[in-house]
């Protein structure tokens, strides 16, 4: 391992051991959030209305433990720029920080697109690293890119939890002509992706095969993130431990 990462290799250490523990999180709540969850499904020709009540809300420690993995990702990829600017032969100013761009930098007079920057100087290996991490390489999505992800969440957390929404209910078929009913759920299964639950009529006469999956869902709709947490997590995780790499392989 480059010895001038060591540093940053540990903080992401740290991260791997919050999404760890995150998950056994997610299992527990999964394994027990349910409890006595019941609802009214109102069915008609285009549309059925779900109400669900019950469910317990996630433990604080949870939102915690989200943002410190969050903290450690984001701050690993703000001291990764302060190491390619020494390693580069440059001096970091207080101006030293990672780009997270949606769009590419204004073009030369010869119409070339530069490389990304850092204040101090950064190599041409660098710039091709901090260049290939960059959400406008995924064009009109770049709100899908996960380092742009990470950033949002990272800039929420600093202010207050990230909202994270409890049920997501997929897509289920109801037959022509059911009639409304209220419903218990039944726990089928668990993974750290969710709790698959299966819609129990009161009514025996109500002949259904209705189930949903309930997952902790990231929500922040007005930035554009409205997925779930361990995928999310994942993703953004996967990026950065892909940008360390590869800046340890190229610039040092």
């Amino acid at each position: 391992m480059e010895p001038r990462l060591i540093a940053i290799w540990d903080r992401l250490t740290r991260a791997e051991e919050h999404f760890q523990e995150i998950e056994r999180m997610l299992l527990a709540y999964y394994r027990t959030s349910y409890g006595e969850v019941r609802g009214k499904l109102d069915p008609d020709a285009n549309t059925a209305f779900l109400q669900v009540s019950g469910f317990k809300l996630p433990h604080p420690r949870l939102y915690t433990r989200t943002g410190e993995l969050l903290h450690d990702l984001r701050s690993a990829l703000e001291h990764l720029a302060w190491e390619l600017v020494e390693v580069s032969g440059g001096e970091p100013t207080e101006n030293t920080s990672f780009p997270v761009l949606k769009t590419r930098p204004e073009p030369n007079r010869k119409g070339v697109h530069p490389k990304p920057g850092l204040a101090g100087g950064v190599s041409e290996a660098g710039a091709a690293v901090i260049d290939a991490a960059q959400p406008y390489q995924w064009g009109a999505r770049y709100a899908e890119h996960p380092v742009w992800v990470l950033d949002k969440l990272w800039n929420i957390d600093k202010h207050r939890h990230i909202a994270l929404s409890g049920l997501r209910a997929d897509g289920f078929v109801i037959p022509p002509g059911t009639p409304s009913f209220t419903f218990r759920m039944e726990l089928e299964s668990t993974s750290v992706d969710g709790a698959e639950l299966r819609i129990v009529p009161d009514d025996p006469r109500v002949d259904v095969d209705l189930r949903s999956t309930m997952q902790i869902v990231v929500y922040e709709p007005k930035d554009g993130v409205s997925t779930p947490l361990r995928g999310t997590l994942q993703r953004v995780r996967l990026a950065v431990f892909k940008i360390m790499r590869e800046a340890e392989n190229t610039c040092f």
